[in-house]
């Protein structure tokens, strides 16, 4: 068994939104990074030619230029962020085994970085996405930061959505490119979708091991096409805390409080047999700690909160997983729960 494992950062590391806090600095901020992703749900599941999952964070750095937001304030609010309660000792135990352990985020590399700093996970180690605030800016020109700002209040008043899916496709692929500042998916390319699963092929090759050999644990949009391909490899594709965007192309469900719940499945030989083993004494479990597959028992044990709702992905169960991991997803993530 190899011991690689490639973690999402935004949901299962970390529960902060970084793009969706740093909107929030400017004037209904957050209510327009909200539609943007929206709109970055609806086109990329219709299959955009040349849109990814995560290209809001391409959409959205107009915006930020714009209102005179820079790199600084992205570590502002990144230094505030906090950790997924047991990411830090997962990351640890793993790394003290013997673990490689990386990050494949779609967030801006000052977020990633940071929070990597956290874990104890360097910069090396990090996927994510390269932005530079000054070059972008000097694509701006007075009128056309009064343009993006115009634009913004104008997108507020929008409630229909396909009226706003109208404006926000006009907006960003025909005025915006017309413009010096020029195509935002060229301005800024986010590791998101595709590239996230292109990141996990690279360290396959890094490491000289099939994806079969892979571990990845994601929640969302962003992360479906590399636990799709994990899971069809027969891999240990695990999403925690997922939204209905990323639970069906999993192979095993998490939702809890606390990600070391994920640590027996990463480390079994036979982890269909620990999940197996888990839910057919489930309802024990909820009783005696004691009923769990021993590897779950011991962290029962050391973490306090909820019990976990711990699963193979079945068809049959999707909908039900969904509805239980958007509990979890709302008592870890909070506001940032709500998008994809």
């Amino acid at each position: 068994m190899s011991k690689i494992v490639c973690f999402d950062l935004e949901g299962p590391l970390s529960p902060q939104d970084n793009a969706f806090e740093v909107m929030g600095l400017l004037d209904n901020g957050k209510n327009v990074f909200e539609k943007i992703s929206r709109f970055d749900d609806i086109i990329s599941l219709e299959g955009r030619e040349g849109y990814e999952p995560g290209d809001t964070l391409s959409l959205i750095a107009p915006f930020l230029v714009a209102g005179g937001l820079n790199e600084e304030n992205v570590r502002e609010i990144s230094d505030k962020a906090k950790i997924v309660d047991g990411s830090k000792e997962l990351v640890e135990e793993l790394r003290e085994d013997g673990w490689s352990v990386y990050i494949i985020s779609t967030s801006y590399k000052y977020h990633a970085y940071t929070i990597g700093e956290k874990l104890g996970v360097p910069p090396e180690d990090i996927w994510c996405t390269d932005i530079d605030f000054k070059e972008l800016e000097q694509k701006f020109s007075s009128g056309l930061k009064k343009q993006i700002n115009n634009f913004m209040i104008h997108i507020l008043e929008i409630e229909d959505e396909e009226l706003l899916v109208e404006e926000l496709e006009n907006f960003f692929f025909d005025e915006l490119p017309k413009t010096d500042y020029g195509n935002p998916l060229e301005r800024v390319r986010v590791v998101g979708g595709a590239k996230k699963l292109e990141a996990v092929k690279k360290i396959s090759n890094k490491h000289k091991v099939p994806i079969s050999e892979i571990a990845v644990v994601g929640d969302s949009i962003t992360d479906y096409k590399m636990l799709g391909e994990v899971s069809n490899s027969d891999g240990k594709s695990i999403v925690f805390n997922g939204n209905e965007y990323a639970v069906p192309h999993a192979r095993y469900a998490v939702g809890a409080d606390n990600i070391r719940y994920i640590s027996p499945i990463l480390n079994s030989e036979d982890p269909d047999n620990v999940v197996k083993q888990w839910e057919e004494n489930q309802s024990e479990i909820k009783k005696d700690h004691d009923a769990a597959p021993a590897s779950f028992s011991r962290i029962l044990k050391q973490v306090d909160g909820a019990i976990p709702d711990i699963r193979l992905v079945r068809e049959e169960e999707i909908q039900d997983i969904v509805k239980s991991h958007v509990k979890f997803r709302k008592a870890v993530r909070g506001d940032a729960a709500e998008l994809g």
